[in-house]
């Protein structure tokens, strides 16, 4: 548990000093939702996960999952969009910013309605990169130095690729000189596992636990497995000892000791079911979640290799 949140304000230079304490309002969990929204992510996938995530909080069965909590104080929400950087300047990625809602103190019906409507309200920017360490790191900041004060800390994250940035949003790559070579491409796998692997740590050491929703695109992994394949060769790609899945990678490097990883596709039907599975395991802590069969292929971890940068030069082909 987080300590309670103090303002002080004291003014040494007056003849007096005043300090100001505010209480944190207690809640019985604090949830933020870190989704994916990189260049991975087209319009129909991005209205796709906001409006799952939206119906979700409209939910009869969620609403009462938070009605039914222990204490009666209901839940402190907030989302999280993350990627790394707009393509209108792609080297400056510390620069971009992207659009997260306050938090919610969603007790009942109405203040859930109200937190949907804010998901929903969310703009969909021109963002690129998929920096899972950074939107974890955002969401823990803000969770930790918030109103709220939760017996519980969980951060939620969506995604639909792994990390393929420094943590700070940093190129590992420079994206206009493709193709880079086998050692310029194993260094830059172990500082992306080095950035998620320092935010799951980081989170996990301020009690905050991690669960992971992982979405599956199996044409289009396969589609950046041939780019990748065609750059670096097939002995090269077998070489790299790749997860067999996205769940698997999730497992390994993002998800906390507690957490879990549910696995959908980009379907509305089942996307939108996945995302109420999981914030009521969340909600109301199961002991063992259900998870959903994901189909095993390495293919999908193509898309944390190259992704990005295929997708740049895919880009200025086009241009040219």
């Amino acid at each position: 548990m987080k300590p309670i949140k103090t303002i002080a304000l004291v003014t040494a230079l007056l003849p007096f000093t005043l300090i100001n304490t505010a209480q944190a309002v207690p809640v019985d969990k604090e949830l933020a939702l870190v989704i994916d929204v990189s260049s991975s992510i087209d319009d129909t996938e991005f209205a796709l996960q906001m409006n799952g995530y939206a119906a979700a909080f409209k939910d009869p069965d969620v609403i009462n999952a938070i009605l039914a909590l222990p204490n009666g104080n209901g839940i402190a929400a907030a989302a999280f969009p993350f990627a790394a950087f707009g393509a209108d300047d792609p080297m400056a990625p510390a620069s971009y910013e992207l659009n997260s809602t306050p938090w919610f103190h969603i007790t009942d019906a109405m203040s859930a309605m109200d937190f949907a409507n804010a998901i929903s309200a969310i703009p969909n920017g021109d963002a690129q990169g998929t920096n899972i360490a950074g939107g974890v790191d955002s969401a823990v900041n803000s969770m930790l130095n918030n109103d709220f004060e939760g017996d519980m800390l969980i951060v939620d994250v969506s995604t639909d690729g792994v990390q393929n940035l420094f943590r700070d949003g940093g190129l590992c790559i420079d994206i206009f000189n493709l193709p880079p070579s086998e050692e310029e491409l194993l260094a830059c796998l172990a500082a992306f596992d080095s950035a998620i692997n320092g935010a799951r740590d980081e989170a996990d050491g301020q009690g905050v636990m991690i669960n992971g929703l992982a979405i599956t695109d199996l044409q289009m992994a396969e589609d950046y497995l041939s780019d990748l394949i065609d750059i670096l060769g097939q002995e090269t790609v077998d070489m790299l000892g790749l997860p067999e899945n996205l769940q698997e990678y999730l497992e390994l490097h993002l998800i906390t000791e507690e957490g879990f990883v549910l696995t959908t596709e980009f379907d509305e039907t089942q996307f939108a079911s996945a995302v109420k599975q999981k914030i009521l395991n969340e909600i109301s802590t199961p002991d063992e979640p259900t998870p959903m069969p994901e189909p095993g292929t390495a293919g999908i971890l193509a898309v944390c290799l190259l992704g990005l940068f295929l997708h740049r030069r895919r880009l200025q082909q086009v241009k040219i």
